[in-house]
């Protein structure tokens, strides 16, 4: 069975730190936002004896692939990522197993992904993230109507 939705950690965002996420350009906000988006899409739901919950792994090619930004936006992204404590990293052979943090937490939105998601690529509705403000197209993403 496909799966429709993918869970979305927010209490961050209910908290605020959403608002961390704001300048364009060389900080690589807009590439973490879609990456974070992205990484939800394929989380593990529950944990199991080799993985945690909220856990995937997943190479720079395939996250390039699945959100057509360059090489050096999802390290810009993932280090982004990092700095704010969204994402855990751990190294898995020539991948990396990418952790979102707080995954378990009470307070999260469903991640519409049968919709967001075609052919394996990520669906922007045709807008370009350096055209607008990042939390601006995170909210797009995350409330368009379905």
């Amino acid at each position: 069975m496909k799966t429709v939705w993918s869970k979305l950690p927010s209490r961050w965002i209910r908290d605020g730190a959403l608002h961390d996420f704001d300048a364009c350009g060389a900080r690589g906000d807009a590439a973490a936002l879609k990456l974070y988006v992205a990484l939800a899409f394929y989380a593990s739901f529950k944990s199991s004896p080799t993985r945690a919950a909220g856990s995937v792994r997943l190479t720079f090619t395939e996250l390039g692939a699945l959100c057509e930004i360059s090489r050096h936006s999802i390290a810009r992204g993932l280090r982004r990522l990092l700095s704010q404590a969204r994402i855990d990293v751990h190294r898995v052979g020539t991948a990396q197993r990418y952790t979102l943090a707080n995954y378990e937490d009470t307070g999260w939105a469903k991640l519409p992904r049968a919709h967001l998601l075609a052919d394996r690529r990520f669906q922007s509705f045709g807008i370009r993230p350096s055209c607008i403000r990042p939390r601006s197209y995170y909210r797009l993403l995350v409330s368009h109507p379905y």
